[in-house]
């Protein structure tokens, strides 16, 4: 019988983290006597093995079915009374943790059976040369000649996600979503701030024949701090000399659009092709 839950005093997550793992919390009060039950409804039946113990499962989110239990403790619910070696009403502090992958798609949406993600990452840097006619020296205000550039060095970091154990890769959606950068917020990263490089893939076998991929994802991330009320922009904002906020939108005078960069959805990407 599972544990019965009380009241949920408090969620938050999922939270990016160093290393591209998400992790979130869920804090549940419960009766003091059925602490065991829901550590068994997370974890299954412990057993000892070496220092520590080894769990049957890790439960999922209740939200997020792409994040695992990872952890639980419990402390004293206030006010709260005391039944033989029991508190009467105990909160459980849940941590959940998971690869960084979006699970958006409809309930029905396959996913990489048995697949695993590594998430890695890696400071790079863009330049962007800005024509000197725009600028003045400082010393005297005199204009630069048309000849003399100017460089401005951008930091990016460069996401690298490889999924292993594949058996039907969603060749449409990489396809299609090569060269976009995220329509909204994405695994932790704030919209237009993710550009889809590039992907390949390697192709394993077993030793029965039965074939496997594994792919590799490359996104460059690009987040330009303005200093105007905590404003972030990313890969469709541009340098506009003699403004006050110098990264701004352009736009196609004939259509209206302001994409240079296409938005596209990533979550697609971690699932398999039907």
């Amino acid at each position: 019988m599972a544990a019965t839950i009380l009241s949920v005093t408090r969620k938050s997550g999922p939270n990016l983290t160093v290393g591209g793992d998400a992790t979130a919390e869920y804090e549940v009060v419960i009766a003091g006597s059925q602490a065991e039950t829901l550590i068994n409804d997370l974890f299954g039946a412990a057993f000892v093995a070496g220092w520590g113990y080894v769990y049957s499962k890790r439960a999922v989110h209740p939200q997020h079915s792409w994040l695992r239990a990872e952890s639980i403790s419990f402390l004293p619910d206030e006010p709260t009374d005391t039944t033989g070696n029991y508190y009467d009403r105990v909160r459980a502090r849940i941590v959940y943790k998971g690869q960084c992958l979006n699970r958006n798609g409809k309930p029905d949406d396959p996913e990489f059976e048995g697949a695993h993600v590594t998430h890695a990452t890696k400071g790079a840097a863009e330049f962007m040369t800005i024509p000197g006619e725009h600028l003045v020296w400082a010393d005297d205000g005199k204009a630069l000649p048309n000849q003399v550039d100017v460089s401005i060095r951008i930091p990016v970091v460069m996401h690298t996600f490889t999924v292993t154990g594949v058996a039907s890769p969603p060749w449409t959606e990489m396809k299609d979503q090569v060269g976009k950068v995220n329509s909204s917020l994405w695994c932790g990263f704030r919209s237009e701030t993710l550009l889809f490089n590039d992907w390949n893939y390697q192709r394993d076998y077993d030793a029965d024949g039965t074939a496997s991929y594994q792919l590799t994802y490359t996104f460059a991330e690009r987040v330009l701090y303005v200093g105007f009320a905590g404003a972030r922009y990313g890969w469709n904002h541009f340098y506009r000399p003699r403004k006050a906020i110098k990264w701004q939108r352009v736009k196609d005078p004939a259509t209206g659009a302001e994409d240079v960069y296409e938005k596209g959805d990533f979550s697609g990407l971690f699932q398999s092709e039907v």
